[in-house]
């Protein structure tokens, strides 16, 4: 297989151009995403010690909270730099003459790995919230609340 050009009517090439401004917009929101959850887990991570001396479990799920969220948050700073890269072949396919199926092909790669890491990403989003239930019912006094089936 030859890797050619693709004759792209103008516009095709204005949606491939539109196209990758949303993945400028949605590397700045991923970026953005990223800082927040590698700050709020590593602040959270340092609260978390504190709490091994109220209680040694809650402090457990609460530390293993803390690092999902890290672990997340460079998730998110990955899936930044594959739309970046993604960005990137598909202003190649705008921009050059020469070997459009090889730059689409590396974008969808790209993208592929990102909609895997969304999948993991949303695991994990569910594991946080699976740790939140235990740790209120391991460890009511940690969460403000007087565990599970405490009532209102």
């Amino acid at each position: 297989m030859t890797v050619a050009r693709i004759p792209f009517s103008p516009a095709q090439e204005d949606s491939l151009t539109m196209l990758s401004r949303w993945m400028l917009f949605l590397v700045i929101v991923h970026g953005l995403l990223a800082a927040l959850f590698l700050l709020g887990g590593c602040l959270g991570m340092v609260g978390s010690f504190a709490m091994f001396s109220r209680s040694p479990a809650g402090g457990a799920l609460q530390v293993l909270n803390m690092l999902i969220v890290v672990l997340l948050g460079g998730a998110a700073g990955v899936e930044a730099g594959l739309l970046f890269q993604t960005k990137t072949e598909l202003d190649a396919v705008v921009k050059t003459d020469d070997a459009d199926q090889a730059h689409l092909s590396t974008a969808f790669t790209k993208l592929k790995f990102f909609f895997m890491l969304e999948m993991v990403f949303g695991l994990g989003s569910i594991l946080i919230n699976l740790i939140g239930v235990l740790l209120a019912a391991v460890a009511p006094e940690l969460v403000g609340g007087r565990g599970m089936g405490g009532g209102l």
